[in-house]
């Protein structure tokens, strides 16, 4: 069996996605009037060529989506909770 070698990336390759967004977004969502999901998909696809190439696999990178969404999902919880009473208090007329 073969053993996956995966390297750390460079600081620039690091730097290649973040950049990629804020450029997405600030070129198709400010000067060109796109919708935003599009820009973060394509900057997503951008960060997901740089892992391939640097030896994650896609079950690697799932792994590490589903490990950071389980660890954020108490905070994501309490947001939609003082969100949707917000929004009853404001339904309400409070």
């Amino acid at each position: 069996m073969k053993e996956k070698r995966v390297r750390t990336p460079s600081l620039l390759m690091s730097l290649i996605p973040i950049m990629s967004i804020v450029l997405l977004l600030g070129i198709g969502c400010g000067m060109l009037k796109f919708e935003p999901a599009p820009m973060m998909i394509i900057s997503a696809f951008i960060a997901g060529i740089i892992a391939w190439r640097h030896g994650l696999t896609w079950k690697d990178m799932q792994a590490g989506i589903i490990e950071k969404l389980s660890d954020a999902m108490p905070a994501i919880l309490i947001l939609w909770s003082v969100g949707f009473l917000i929004g009853s208090w404001m339904f309400c007329g409070t």
